[in-house]
C-alpha cells in the first residue's frame, strides 16, 4: 500500500484530494471508506505469527487503515463522531483496539476508550444501538432524530420511518465492548452496557418463528422490526446476523492467571482447563436467579483463583451472593464486581446469584418537542417533555398499546410507584420466562419479545417533590448554537462550490435537505433577530427545534434522498401490477424494493436508484416482446 497510498493531512482539503491516494482523505468519505474489518483481521494475523518480520508487515498493514480525520480528535477526546457513517467507523475502531495489542501505542487504547465514552449518553438508544439512516447525528439528539426520521411512497408522500439503529452496529458495538473489557475487566460499566445491547438489540433482531434478522432496527412510536437477509448476502446485517445468534455465551466469562470474572448470567459452561474445573451455570434467560455449580476435571492442577461476580447497574434492591448457602456480604455495590477471594475450588461448591430486576427509565438526552405523526405530517409540535423508556431490569419495555404520540404522555410518581412488575410467565415454549410490566392499563413487554406495534420511549413527567424556581427572560444560548452548527454547514456547501475542479465530485450536503436547512436557518435569524422584549421563549424554542430537525435529517452529497425516488417509486407500482411476470422482472422487482429501503433508510446511492430504474425497463420491455 506505500507503493501507492500516501498520508497527507496538511494543506485545504483540495490539496489534500488533488492526487490520488491520500489516505487521509480516502478513509474520511462517507460510505466509500467503509473499509470493514481489514485493520481488525490483520491485526489478528499479526498475533499469530511468531516471525518478527511478518508481525511488523501485518500490524503495519493493519495501521494503513487508520483514519487520521477522525482518530485524531477522538484520541484527544474530542468528538468527531457527529455526522460520520456508524458502520464505517466502529469497526476501525474495533481494529485500532486490536492493534494496540501488537505495536503497543497507547494511541489506539485511548482512542477506543475514548469513542466507546462518547458513544454512550451522546449517541446511543435505550437498546444500546446507535444511528438513524447508517448515521451518527447530532450529539445528544436522539429523540429529535428518533420522531423526525421519515420515509417516501411513490407519490412523494411523507411518512414516520421507526426503523434506525443499524443491527451491523450493535454487533460492532458488542465487539469493541468485549474487546475493552479484557483491558479493565473490573470496570462493570463494560459488560453493563454488553448485557444492554445483547439482551434487547442483538436478541431481538432474530425472529421467534422463522430465519428473519435486521438490517435496520424498530425504535420509537408504533414500531415494525423489518425482518429480512434471508441469505447471509443480503446485507452486511445478514452476514452479521448469522454470527450474532450462535454466540450469546461469548462474553459471559473473562480470566487472567488468578481471577475469574463472571460478567453475564446465562446457562452456560465454563471450561477453564489450566485451573482443571468446569463451572456450569444453571439459570433460565433472563436470569433474576441463577446457580453455578463447579466440577473439577484434573485434580491434579491448582484450582486455586478467585472469583469476581458483577452486581448490575440495575441491581438495587435484594442483590445477594451466596458461596455453599452463606451471605459473603451484607452491602452490594451496583456496577462493580463483588469478590469471592482467592481460594482452592472444590468439587461441588456451589455459587448463587439472586438479583431481582428493579424499575427504572432510561432517559432519553433532549426532550420531545415535535415528532412525523401521519402522512404529510413531518413537524407536529408538542409541548416539550422529557422522554423515556421504561426498564424491567436489563429490559427494555414496549408495548402494542401505545400507537400515536398524543397518547404518550404518562405521568408518573418519582417513586415509580405506578409502575407494576408482573413478574415471569411460565410456558413450554417461547413465552417462558417473559416478564411484563403494567402502567396505567397498558401491557409492556420485552424489546427483544415484541416484532410488531411496539412503542419504547414514552413522554414522562415524574413529579417532584422541590418547587422549581421558573426562570425568568428569554434564553436564547440554544438557538445560538445550533445556527452555529448550520452556518458551519453552510460555509462547507460554499467552499466546495466555489471549487473549479469538483474534488470531490460530490457536495458536503445532499441538495433536498441542504434547501430545507437554508429555509428554517433564515427563518432562525430573523428570531435571533429581535428584541427579547419582542419574543417569547416558545417562539425561541420552536425556531431551535425546527432548525435541528433540519440539521438531523440532512444526508452528506454523495447519498440519495427520499425525494429522488420520485421517478423510481411509480414505475415500481406500476410494475408491480403487471400479471404473468417473467423471472427477469420479479428480479427487477425485488432489487428495486431493496433500493427503495435503502434511500429511505439513508444509505442509497445515484447509482443504485438508476441501476434499478434501468433493471426495471429493461425487464419490461423484454415481457412486450415476447
Amino acid at each position: 500500500m506505500h507503493y501507492r497510498t500516501y498520508v497527507k493531512a496538511d494543506g485545504s482539503k483540495a490539496d489534500r484530494q488533488a492526487k490520488p491516494g491520500n489516505r487521509y482523505e480516502m478513509w474520511n468519505m462517507y460510505i466509500a471508506g467503509e473499509v470493514g474489518g481489514m485493520a481488525e483481521s490483520l491485526a489478528r494475523l499479526a498475533e499469530m505469527v511468531g516471525d518478527p518480520t511478518e508481525k511488523e508487515h501485518l500490524i503495519e498493514a493493519a495501521n494503513c487503515f487508520d483514519s487520521p480525520a477522525f482518530f485524531d480528535p477522538v484520541a484527544k477526546n474530542v468528538d468527531d463522531i457527529r455526522t460520520r457513517h456508524a458502520n464505517q467507523h466502529i469497526p476501525m475502531i474495533v481494529g485500532a483496539l486490536r492493534s494496540y495489542i501488537t505495536n503497543g501505542n497507547p494511541y489506539y487504547y485511548n482512542l477506543a476508550y475514548n469513542f466507546w465514552n462518547l458513544v454512550q449518553g451522546r449517541y446511543a438508544y435505550a437498546m444500546g444501538g446507535v444511528g438513524n439512516g447508517e448515521m451518527f447525528r447530532q450529539p445528544y439528539s436522539q429523540i429529535l432524530s428518533m420522531n423526525t426520521s421519515v420515509m417516501s411512497d411513490h407519490q412523494r408522500n411523507m411518512y414516520p420511518n421507526p426503523d434506525i439503529n443499524e443491527t451491523c452496529c450493535a454487533y460492532n458495538l458488542a465487539k469493541l465492548t468485549k474487546d475493552l473489557n479484557c483491558f479493565d475487566p473490573d470496570n462493570a460499566a463494560y459488560m453493563d452496557y454488553y448485557e444492554r445491547i445483547l439482551y434487547n438489540q442483538i436478541v431481538g433482531s432474530v425472529h421467534p418463528d422463522y430465519w428473519g434478522v435486521t438490517y435496520q432496527y424498530a425504535v420509537g412510536m408504533n414500531a415494525r422490526k423489518p425482518y429480512g437477509n434471508e441469505t447471509p448476502q443480503a446485507t452486511c446485517c445478514g452476514g452479521t446476523g448469522v454470527e450474532n445468534h450462535v454466540k450469546y455465551q461469548e462474553a459471559a466469562y473473562f480470566v487472567n492467571d488468578n481471577t475469574m470474572w463472571v460478567a453475564l448470567y446465562l446457562p452456560t459452561l465454563a471450561w477453564w482447563e489450566d485451573k482443571g474445573i468446569v463451572i456450569e451455570q444453571m439459570c433460565k434467560w433472563p436470569a433474576e436467579r441463577t446457580t453455578m455449580v463447579v466440577t473439577r476435571t484434573n485434580e491434579s492442577k491448582d484450582a486455586t483463583f478467585a472469583l469476581k461476580l458483577r452486581v448490575p447497574y440495575w441491581a438495587t434492591e435484594g442483590f445477594d451472593v451466596k458461596l455453599n448457602g452463606k451471605s459473603i456480604s451484607k452491602n452490594y455495590q451496583p456496577c462493580s464486581y463483588v469478590e469471592i477471594p482467592s481460594r482452592e475450588w472444590k468439587q461441588g461448591d456451589r455459587i448463587e446469584v439472586i438479583m431481582p430486576f428493579t424499575k427504572h427509565i432510561n432517559w432519553g438526552p433532549d426532550k420531545m418537542d415535535l415528532a412525523a405523526t401521519g402522512k404529510n405530517e413531518t413537524r407536529t409540535p408538542f409541548n416539550p417533555e422529557w422522554v423515556g423508556a421504561l426498564m424491567y431490569g436489563p429490559l427494555v419495555m414496549a408495548t402494542p398499546d401505545v400507537k400515536e404520540w398524543k397518547d404518550a404522555d404518562f405521568a408518573l410518581q418519582s417513586n415509580l410507584s405506578d409502575i407494576h412488575l408482573n413478574g415471569a410467565t411460565l410456558d413450554n415454549k417461547y413465552n417462558d420466562n417473559l416478564f411484563t410490566l403494567t402502567l396505567n392499563g397498558k401491557q409492556f413487554q420485552p424489546d427483544y419479545y415484541q416484532t410488531d406495534h411496539s412503542t419504547h420511549y414514552l413522554r414522562l413527567h415524574v413529579a417532584s417533590d422541590s418547587k422549581q424556581k421558573s426562570k425568568k427572560g428569554i434564553d436564547k444560548t440554544n438557538l445560538e448554537q445550533v445556527l452555529q452548527v448550520a452556518k458551519e454547514r453552510v460555509d462547507a456547501q460554499n467552499a466546495w462550490n466555489a471549487l473549479t475542479v469538483k474534488v470531490p465530485a460530490f457536495s458536503p450536503w445532499a441538495p433536498n435537505g441542504y434547501a430545507r436547512l437554508i429555509a428554517q436557518m433564515e427563518a432562525a435569524e430573523k428570531v435571533q433577530a429581535k428584541a427579547n422584549k419582542e419574543l417569547t421563549q416558545e417562539e425561541v424554542n420552536a425556531a431551535t427545534s425546527a432548525l435541528n430537525v433540519a440539521i438531523n435529517t440532512m444526508r452528506p452529497g454523495n447519498l440519495a434522498e427520499p425525494e429522488d425516488l420520485s421517478e423510481l417509486l411509480p414505475l415500481l407500482t406500476e410494475t408491480k401490477n403487471i400479471r404473468n411476470k417473467t423471472t427477469e422482472l420479479r428480479e427487477a422487482i425485488d432489487y428495486a424494493d431493496m433500493v427503495v429501503q435503502y434511500v429511505n433508510d439513508g444509505s442509497g446511492t445515484h447509482d443504485l436508484i438508476d441501476k434499478a430504474l434501468t433493471r426495471l425497463n429493461e425487464a419490461r420491455k423484454t415481457l412486450k416482446q415476447q
